[in-house]
């Protein structure tokens, strides 16, 4: 970005990674209490309880993406100074990466299972790689908005690879097929298109998000 743009759109980038990285650790402290279910009750073959589990993980990690995304705008300008508010309309954008490395979790945590630590390597090789001529092809037209979509696309080839490997690893045994996830991964993606289209509608955003935030609640009582 500063190479092809200027510093004052590294800062500005650099700012909004800052603010949606509060939703990675979020994600990281989940997937460390997460995986100890995951693989203790695979190696006892306790199937039912650990989906249970997982589809309980994807629900709240979904809830929480989209209502980060939702209340964004307003937020994000209550932390940042005015100087960085032109980087706000890639917040999102950095969320849908960390949405998607969320969905490798799965599978990446699979393949850690079987002990396929070097197919993890070589794909998180091959994605960085990929990374870097994205942005050096869309960061020309797009600006920093394209440094965070080429992020977001190199982390869904990753997914890709993964799942795709995992099926073929599995031979029908893996546990986390595209029914399971799927219906999460296009929830989170309507609620990004309906935040970009509701940009300047802050009451229906936060109104949606409020939903969201009451059904979780209950869900989680229940």
């Amino acid at each position: 970005l500063q190479h092809m743009i200027d510093t004052s759109a590294v800062g500005c980038y650099g700012y909004a990674w800052q603010f949606a990285n509060i939703l990675f650790i979020l994600f990281g402290a989940l997937n460390r209490t997460w995986c100890p279910f995951f693989f203790d009750e695979m190696k006892e073959g306790k199937q039912d309880a650990m989906m249970e589990k997982t589809r309980n993980f994807l629900e709240l990690f979904t809830v929480l993406a989209c209502g980060f995304i939702l209340l964004t705008p307003e937020v994000y300008h209550v932390y940042a100074r005015q100087d960085y508010w032109s980087s706000t309309g890639i917040i999102p954008l950095f969320v849908a990466s960390y949405y998607i490395n969320f969905l490798c979790t799965f599978p990446v945590n699979y393949e850690y299972y079987r002990m396929k630590t070097k197919v993890v390597a070589a794909v998180t090789i091959f994605s960085s790689l990929l990374n870097v001529a994205l942005n050096y092809i869309l960061i020309q037209s797009i600006g920093m908005a394209g440094a965070a979509l080429a992020t977001a696309i190199s982390h869904g080839i990753q997914l890709t690879l993964h799942y795709l490997y995992c099926r073929w690893l599995g031979q029908g045994s893996y546990p986390f097929p595209m029914k399971v996830w799927a219906k999460y991964g296009v929830a989170f993606g309507l609620v990004l298109a309906f935040v970009y289209a509701a940009e300047s509608i802050w009451f229906l955003r936060w109104g949606v998000g409020a939903v969201l935030g009451i059904f979780e609640l209950l869900r989680i009582k229940k």
